[in-house]
């Protein structure tokens, strides 16, 4: 389509996009000038080889303008405006350069895929079960798979991969787990490793290596930044009974707070939780974050509220709240009905002790949807079976098993950041469409 220069000057330049439709985006945007020259592509601007940046924004003036007026020209097979600025440097700006960065929801787009992700219960996920499934040899030598193993991440935080090599012990060199992790990227270094095992004991003092139910939570929240997925490989399941994996959509579980009561929804949002971790060796890990945490910058449409960037829920890492815990001294007369009292009063307008009552209140909510089964996933992983799932998006548990001799259940653990996710989900989101 063909573009028009309304007008510049030392602020802006304004450009039409003639016989626009696309409706999420203006028939007229002006640009500010600082912003076009600060995205100049050319050679002086930016090196070729690496695509770093050869200046800094604050060495741009701040009056800058074109020192002639701007062109309609062409980039490739689309229409571009070039402008020369008076600084001397000549830059053009493709058609889709300018659409892309017209408006926010288009400047977003192509980062995250946030817009992509599918709430769920277990109605929905069982029917999807099956896309869900990708074979080994082909998640690891076919980059179509992994394409599709990757829409199920995004989509609904978990794919499964089947048929995998039995020879995936540390005796064979690399592990199976750690060539699963080089189809995405790179294993996290944690306290615990690059990858650590979990096997069963006949009798065990930790929970991990018992047979016991591990109840829902999410792994690693007391790190400042918690890994965003987790790989979970059946090395051996031989269990006679039980020992089935748990998963839960807490996206889910947050809508349903939030529809069913926002003010808690809102006190999940804004009370600080403690997380903390203390290792034998000397470590002593602590960070403190909310429940919930929206993406404010980015609304959904069909909710008109922010899209949820993470949930944080583990019960078995909180340490003591510090937030809302305490309240002024007051006489019982001072309070007209004692037994009524959080009916009259709201955490909006009341401070934060009762910001920490709606907390309370809510979370009562949020854990009556994740524990019923309705809105559960559960996964029975045999040997050569492995799923990854989406740390800060799904909580995950275990049910109790029996291993009468101890060492029927052997499971190996591996982690991976949020930045090589979503690195190699641009990348094939960009080759073979989202």
């Amino acid at each position: 389509m063909p573009l028009k220069v309304n007008f510049w000057n030392d602020r802006v330049t304004s450009i039409t996009f003639l016989g626009n439709q696309n409706r999420e985006i203006p028939d007229i945007v002006n640009y500010s000038n600082v912003f076009l020259r600060d995205a100049s592509q050319t050679p002086d601007s930016v090196e070729t080889a690496t695509g770093l940046k050869l200046f800094s924004t604050g060495s741009i003036a701040r009056n800058i303008a074109p020192k002639n007026p701007p062109s309609v020209t062409t980039s490739g097979t689309e229409p571009a405006i070039t402008i020369e600025w008076d600084d001397g440097n000549v830059s053009t700006y493709p058609e889709s350069f300018l659409r892309k960065y017209s408006t926010s929801a288009t400047r977003r787009s192509g980062k995250f895929y946030e817009e992509d992700e599918q709430p769920w219960t277990n109605q929905v996920i069982e029917k999807k079960k099956s896309s869900l499934v990708i074979a080994y040899d082909n998640f690891i030598n076919d980059e179509k798979s992994l394409h599709q193993a990757f829409k199920g991440l995004n989509h609904y935080g978990v794919c499964i991969v089947k048929d995998i090599p039995t020879n995936s012990t540390k005796e064979y060199g690399k592990s199976s787990l750690e060539s699963i992790a080089s189809r995405i990227g790179y294993l996290k270094e944690t306290i615990f490793g690059r990858y650590f095992d979990v096997v069963s004991k006949k009798e065990s003092e930790n929970l991990v290596t018992s047979n016991k139910m591990f109840h829902l939570h999410q792994d690693l929240l007391f790190y400042e930044s918690p890994p965003a997925i987790k790989v979970l490989e059946a090395i051996k399941n031989n269990v006679t009974e039980g020992g089935e994996n748990i998963f839960v959509d807490l996206f889910s579980a947050a809508k349903y707070v939030q529809e069913t009561d926002p003010h808690c929804y809102s006190a999940l949002c804004h009370t600080p939780v403690n997380f903390r971790y203390i290792s034998k060796s000397g470590h002593q890990f602590l960070y403190t974050r909310p429940m919930i945490v929206e993406d404010l910058d980015h609304i959904d449409p069909s909710t008109n509220h922010p899209f949820i960037r993470e949930v944080n829920y583990s019960p078995p890492n909180q340490a003591p709240f510090e937030y809302g815990i305490t309240s002024p001294l007051k006489k019982m007369g001072q309070f007209a009905d004692w037994e009524n009292l959080e009916q009259y009063h709201s955490a909006k307008d009341t401070g934060d002790r009762y910001i920490f009552r709606d907390f309370h209140r809510g979370l009562k909510i949020f854990e009556k949807f994740i524990n019923d089964e309705d809105n559960q996933f559960k996964v029975l992983l045999k040997q050569g079976e492995a799923i990854l799932f989406n740390n800060r998006r799904l909580a995950h548990a275990r049910t109790q098993f029996v291993d009468e001799n101890g060492g029927g259940r052997w499971f190996r653990v591996g982690y991976m950041d949020f930045d090589i996710y979503y690195s190699r989900l641009r990348y094939l989101y960009e080759k073979y469409g989202p």
